[in-house]
């Protein structure tokens, strides 16, 4: 188990990561649980799968996911990160700007604008270190 040493978010507080699905974001959970945090992921479409192999890994409410289809509303996010004392923004596409020109996709700024748009309607007062 990774040990947990003068942390700004203390083990036991609630921490949103978004794209939990991805394979970085779900090691990333599995640290934050072994550590002791609460987590909340963020995921385009349910995957009840996901939550039952943190479940079962790690026991009942201490996982839980929040579905976001739509990322290009400016609210998208505001139920997500509502009561969590940290985020851990891990979801993003490796679009080069070429390729997005040649399948004629925009960039993700929509949905980063949609999660800081959500943060600033949600603060949260983050602890200090114990040294």
């Amino acid at each position: 188990m990774t040990q947990a040493q003068n942390h700004i978010v203390p083990p036991g507080s609630k921490v949103l990561v978004t794209g939990a699905n991805g394979y970085i974001a779900s090691h990333i959970i599995k640290v934050l649980l072994d550590l002791g945090y609460l987590v909340q992921g963020t995921v385009r479409t349910p995957m009840p799968w996901l939550t039952e192999y943190f479940e079962k890994r790690y026991g009942s409410g201490r996982f839980e996911l929040i579905v976001v289809s739509d990322f290009q509303q400016s609210d998208a996010f505001d139920e997500s990160v509502k009561g969590v004392s940290g985020v851990i923004h891990v979801v993003c596409f490796l679009y080069t700007r070429l390729f997005c020109q040649k399948y004629e996709l925009t960039f993700d700024i929509p949905r980063l604008k949609a999660y800081l748009l959500a943060l600033l309607r949600n603060p949260w007062k983050a602890q200090q270190p114990t040294l």
